[in-house]
């Protein structure tokens, strides 16, 4: 994992209670490739129950996890990767930055593992994940 990196800063702004990416977001990857999210997806942040998050000490969109969340959730939206992949790219993201406790991050890996398949196998269209004519409502 020593060539895993992010090159960009991931700029958010809200849409709702979403989040929507304002520029594109990259995850250079050294085991599963580079990872691009593009500017005006949309995106629900870590899926932690609430009565988990003081038990992990981070929320859905907790600095700590926004970048592994923003890539676990385009991987499940785009379908660009497998399951496997994009569940072990959430991981190696949170490893990679360093924030999380190991063992914090064990549990957040073995809950979207056992139970991110139905949101992984959900079908999506675009137009539901993916609005980049929404960013001009962010332009100046």
């Amino acid at each position: 994992m020593t060539s895993d990196r992010i090159p960009s800063k991931l700029v958010t702004g809200n849409f709702g209670k979403l989040k929507i990416t304002l520029s594109p977001f990259t995850y250079i990857a050294e085991h599963y490739g580079d990872v691009v999210v593009p500017a005006g997806f949309i995106f629900d942040g870590a899926s932690i129950p609430r009565f988990a998050w003081s038990l992990l000490g981070v929320t859905p969109y907790d600095p700590k996890v926004i970048c592994a969340a923003v890539v676990h959730d385009w991987l499940y939206n785009s379908k660009t990767k497998s399951k496997i992949d994009a569940d072990n790219i959430f991981y190696y993201i949170m490893y990679y930055q360093g924030f999380i406790p190991k063992a914090k991050m064990k549990i957040m890996y073995s809950a979207v593992k056992a139970f991110g398949g139905k949101a992984y196998n959900k079908k999506h269209k675009d137009v539901e994940f993916l609005c980049p004519k929404e960013l001009i409502n962010y332009i100046s």
